[in-house]
């Protein structure tokens, strides 16, 4: 292995060697400075000897001239007189809107039972019961204390008549 790295070597010095016998004067340009490289060949030896000479960027071109103005906008001409009438007296073409319907009436006031009230007596507050008077009919709430004592606060009344022949 260390032969073959050996002989690599030499074969890229004479190649090293031969390029610069070939090219003696060659300048690289950087973006800030230009650098002369100078090879000799002497003996099947090279030697390069690098000159640095930093050369002044070139002044920067004066900027272009600014363009003309643009031309100014002419004068808005003034706005219309308003009219005399008021829009509701014109005749506008459209169809007048009709009113609005009534509200509808509001729901009837469930009475509950007293058996229903009954069945708070005893109970704590805000405890959640229900009561059926019968099979078709249903009460469901919470008990709540008014003066007096325990009061059936009913949130949901349902009454099923699917089950009557």
């Amino acid at each position: 292995m260390k032969k073959i790295n050996a002989a690599l070597f030499a074969l890229a010095a004479i190649y090293v060697g031969t390029v610069m016998a070939q090219t003696p004067e060659k300048t690289i340009s950087r973006p800030r400075e230009k650098v002369q490289v100078k090879c000799e060949q002497v003996d099947d030896k090279a030697s390069c000897a690098e000159s640095n000479k930093r050369i002044p960027r070139p002044p920067r071109p004066p900027l272009p001239p600014l363009p003309p103005a643009p031309p100014t906008a002419p004068d808005a001409p003034d706005a219309p007189p308003l009219p005399d009438t008021i829009e509701s007296e014109l005749d506008t073409g459209m169809p007048e809107v009709p009113p609005l319907p009534p509200l509808p009436p509001a729901p009837p006031e469930l009475k509950v039972p007293a058996q229903a009230h009954a069945a708070c007596e005893g109970k704590s507050l805000a405890e959640k019961i229900s009561w059926s008077p019968n099979k078709d009919e249903h009460y469901a709430g919470v008990c709540v204390q008014k003066a007096g004592g325990m009061f059936f606060d009913v949130h949901q009344h349902r009454i099923e008549r699917s089950n009557r022949k």
